[in-house]
């Protein structure tokens, strides 16, 4: 018989015989698959909701960390960019107490 070789038919052909015994097994046996596949369908659906959430929590977190470096980036420019104009000065006007007087000046431009 094709049953005793292969578990999973001989597995299918024992629920087989069990259900086509008395209709009130058949209902138990069908209401208990029934449960089976939704407890399954829910846990799927649990799962791809985290999915979901996790992925927008990543994006969020990214942006974040993004916003950051941008800012930080930004210090850094602007650090840079006084260094640079002082630099700039001394090179122009050599004196110090002059560059003093001039760097004051351009705070009230």
């Amino acid at each position: 018989m094709l049953a005793k070789q292969n578990r999973y038919i001989e597995s299918a052909y024992k629920k087989l015989q069990i259900i086509s015994q008395d209709k009130e097994k058949r209902l138990e046996y069908e209401a208990r698959e029934k449960a089976i596949r939704d407890y399954n369908q829910s846990m799927y659906e649990a799962e791809q909701r985290g999915i979901e959430i996790g992925e927008q929590r990543g994006i969020e977190t990214g942006i974040k960390n993004m916003a950051k470096t941008y800012q930080k980036f930004v210090v850094v420019f602007q650090f840079f960019k006084l260094f640079f104009l002082i630099i700039r000065f001394t090179q122009e006007f050599g004196n110090k107490r002059k560059i003093g007087l001039e760097l004051f000046s351009l705070s009230f431009r």
